[in-house]
C-alpha cells in the first residue's frame, strides 16, 4: 500500500532533479516512508534521520557515526532500532529541526544556501 505522502509527491520528486534531504520518524512507519522516498530519489540525503541523532535522543551510551546518504542511514537505523526498540517521533527533535531551518541549513554540516 502506498502512503498518501508518496502518492502526491513521487512524480514531483522524479521530475524535479533537485537535492533532497529527508527525515522520518524512527519507527517502522517512518522507515517505510523513507523507503518510498528512496524508491524515487535514491540519492536523497539524511536530515537528522540517522544513528547519531537517534542515539542522542534515546540517551544511548555509544553514539555511532552517521551516514550522510538516507539509504545508508536507514540501514544503520534499522539495525540500531531493532536492538533498542525505542520509537522516536519528529516532535522529540522539533527544536533542532527548526534551528536548522532558521540557520538556512537543511541538515547540520550543510552550508547555508543563498536562496
Amino acid at each position: 500500500m502506498t502512503s498518501n505522502w508518496s502518492v502526491g509527491r513521487q512524480a514531483t520528486i522524479f521530475v524535479c532533479e533537485c537535492t533532497i534531504e529527508a527525515r522520518a520518524d524512527f519507527d517502522q512507519a517512518g522507515f517505510t516512508i523513507a523507503d518510498q522516498i528512496l524508491s524515487v530519489a535514491s540519492d536523497t540525503y539524511s536530515w537528522r534521520c540517522d544513528t547519531t541523532t537517534y542515539a542522542a535522543i534515546c540517551d544511548l551510551p555509544d553514539r555511532p557515526a552517521t551516514a550522510r546518504s538516507l539509504s545508508e542511514a536507514l540501514n544503520d537505523l534499522r539495525v540500531l532500532s531493532t536492538d533498542t526498540r525505542i520509537p522516536v517521533h519528529e516532535e522529540r527533535l522539533l527544536g533542532d529541526l527548526l534551528a536548522d531551518l532558521a540557520a538556512g541549513n537543511a541538515s547540520p554540516g550543510m552550508k547555508a544556501s543563498s536562496r
